[in-house]
């Protein structure tokens, strides 16, 4: 099973966040088929980082800003009992 998400100028802790999201709307989707097992569980990034400056309150502040796409992927099980 292959899932693919993207992030657009996001700071490191919102792209986690969408990180966790996606992840667990992965493993749904897995449930959802009939799936009970996920094996060989991948994750890939391909993207990158960009400077973000701005002042706040009369201070400078410095940030990252991330922008990619993510893949999740893995072979889905579906386990029976005999």
């Amino acid at each position: 099973m292959y899932y693919q998400f993207y992030s657009t100028n996001s700071l490191p802790v919102a792209l986690s966040e969408n990180f966790t999201a996606h992840r667990d709307k992965f493993v749904t989707i897995i449930q959802k088929a009939g799936f009970n097992a996920l094996v060989d569980y991948r994750e890939n990034w391909l993207g990158g980082s960009g400077g973000l400056e701005y002042s706040e309150f009369g201070m400078t502040t410095r940030n990252v800003l991330i922008s990619g796409v993510g893949t999740l992927s893995g072979t889905a099980l579906k386990l029976d009992c005999k």
